[in-house]
This record gives structure tokens, C-alpha cells and sequence, in this order.
């Protein structure tokens, strides 16, 4: 019994203690913010009765057409379809190119099969040798052009994504795009 006493007197001792602690904390609180300047809350009618065009997006909004006759800015929807055609041209660059290292793959192994099927003689040496030489560094040149073409189509992702373009038209794309 004596035990539990004990321990009741430290628990309320201990909260005593720091209910005093937490009530000087807030009076020197208080005491420092009393000489500033509250800070300015800004609300949904201080916003409408705001003098020019307040917009929280990276892209230009849909202006009127000027009274000479210009034309009016593009539009974020203008916008990204914009970016979404240029991904989906670059997309489709990259799946020709990938069809075409598949055909100059089959193409280089069918020569190569040729010439090391025939018996050695000047044919082989000559013609065999050549046309295998020829699809073997034509399938290395698209291999190439399919390397800078995903490094390009990576750049551009880049791009979109640092000119404001939503990911969600950044997605699209990236969900059709080809796979390694």
C-alpha cells in the first residue's frame, strides 16, 4: 500500500510539474508575440476583389483575342495534346526502329549462316562476305538510331515535365511506350 502511495504522489507530482512548465511556456510565448504583426490570411474574397489575373498553373491561360484581331494564346488543353503528339511521334519512331534492329538482327544471321554454309571459294569470300558485312553494319547504324531515338524520347519526357505538362498526359504516353 505504502508502494502505491508512493507512486500516485510521483505521478501527481510529476504532472504539477509539468503543467507548469507548459503554462510558463505559453506566457513567454504570448509575451514575444505581442509586439508583431499578425499575419495577412488571405480569402476567397480578397482573391475575386483582386485587381488583374491570378492563376496558380506553370501554363498560360485561354486568353480573349486582342481587338486587333490577334489571336488568342494557346490553351493548356492546346497544350498537351501538343506534348502528347510529339511523345506519341517519338513512341512511334522507336517501335519502327525496334522492328527494323529485329529484321537487320534475322537478316545479318541468315548472311552469316550463308557464308559459312557454302564451301570456301571465291563466292563465298567475295559476295557472301560483303552482304554480310553490309547487313551486319546496317543493323549496328539502326541499333545506334534506336539508342539516341530513346535518349531523345526520354529528353523530351524531361521537357514536358519541366514546362508544367500534368503527369497524367505524360502517362499516357508512357504507358504505350515501347518496352526494353
Amino acid at each position: 500500500m505504502k508502494k502505491m502511495l508512493v507512486w500516485v504522489m510521483f505521478v501527481v507530482l510529476a504532472g504539477v510539474l509539468c503543467a507548469q512548465s507548459v503554462v510558463d511556456v505559453a506566457a513567454k510565448t504570448k509575451k514575444e508575440n505581442e509586439g508583431k504583426k499578425p499575419a495577412k490570411v488571405y480569402t476567397n474574397q480578397d482573391m475575386s476583389s483582386s485587381k488583374g489575373h491570378v492563376s496558380s498553373s506553370t501554363l498560360p491561360k485561354a486568353k480573349e483575342p486582342d481587338a486587333a484581331g490577334g489571336e488568342a494564346a494557346p490553351t493548356e488543353e492546346d497544350i498537351n495534346k501538343e506534348w502528347e503528339e510529339k511523345l506519341a511521334n517519338k513512341r512511334q519512331e522507336i517501335e519502327d526502329l525496334q522492328r527494323k534492329v529485329e529484321i537487320g538482327n534475322l537478316d545479318t544471321q541468315k548472311a552469316r549462316n550463308e557464308y559459312f554454309s557454302n564451301p570456301v571459294g571465291t563466292y563465298s569470300n567475295t559476295e557472301l562476305k560483303e552482304r554480310w558485312d553490309t547487313t551486319y553494319k546496317n543493323w549496328q547504324d539502326t541499333q545506334e538510331k534506336l539508342a539516341k531515338a530513346k535518349q531523345e524520347y526520354q529528353d523530351l519526357e524531361t521537357q514536358a515535365r519541366k514546362a508544367g505538362v500534368p503527369a497524367k498526359t505524360r502517362r499516357k504516353s508512357a504507358e504505350a511506350a515501347p518496352k526494353d
